[in-house]
C-alpha cells in the first residue's frame, strides 16, 4: 500500500489532468451551458476512483462509488427542490430547505444501493451475483475461455 502523502500526490495530479482534459472537451461544445457538465467533479472522482480502486482494491471502491452516486442523486433533488423555493423564500432560506432534500435523497439512496448489492467479498465480488463462465471456469483451474 502507498502512503497517504502518495496517494494525495496521486490523486492531485490525475484529477488535475482530468480536469484539463474535460475543459478542453467542454471549449468545443455547444452551447456553452452544456460545458458545466464537464467541469472538474466528475474529473476528480475519476481519478480519486481510480486511485483508490488501485490502492485499497475493489471494495473501498466499491464504497466510494456507493457515495458518489448517493451524492449526485442528492444533488438533483436539492437542484429541483431550490428553483422553485427561490421564488418563495430568500435565499439563505432556500438553501437550508434544499439542503434537507439534500441529505434525504442521498441518505435513501445509499443505503438502498448498499442493502441492495450487500458487501463485496474478500476477492472484489459481489456475493450472490452470478459469476460469468469465464469465472467459474478459472475458479476450477481450467483457465480462461479462448
Amino acid at each position: 500500500m502507498l502512503s497517504d502523502p502518495v496517494i494525495l500526490v496521486i490523486k492531485g495530479l490525475a484529477g488535475g489532468g482530468l480536469v484539463v482534459t474535460f475543459a478542453l472537451l467542454s471549449e468545443g461544445l455547444s452551447p456553452k451551458r452544456f460545458a458545466g457538465l464537464f467541469s472538474a467533479a466528475p474529473a476528480v472522482a475519476l481519478a480519486g476512483l481510480t486511485v483508490t480502486l488501485l490502492d485499497k482494491g475493489a471494495h473501498s471502491a466499491h464504497e466510494n462509488a456507493t457515495g458518489m452516486v448517493a451524492g449526485g442523486a442528492g444533488m438533483v433533488a436539492y437542484a429541483a427542490a431550490v428553483v422553485p423555493l427561490l421564488r418563495r423564500v430568500r435565499a439563505g432560506g432556500a438553501a437550508a430547505i434544499a439542503l434537507v432534500a439534500w441529505t434525504a435523497v442521498a441518505a435513501v439512496v445509499a443505503k438502498n444501493r448498499r442493502s441492495r448489492t450487500g458487501s463485496m467479498n474478500a476477492r472484489g465480488s459481489i456475493p450472490g451475483r452470478s459469476r460469468t463462465p469465464t469465472e467459474r471456469r478459472s475458479s476450477t483451474g481450467s483457465g480462461p475461455v479462448r
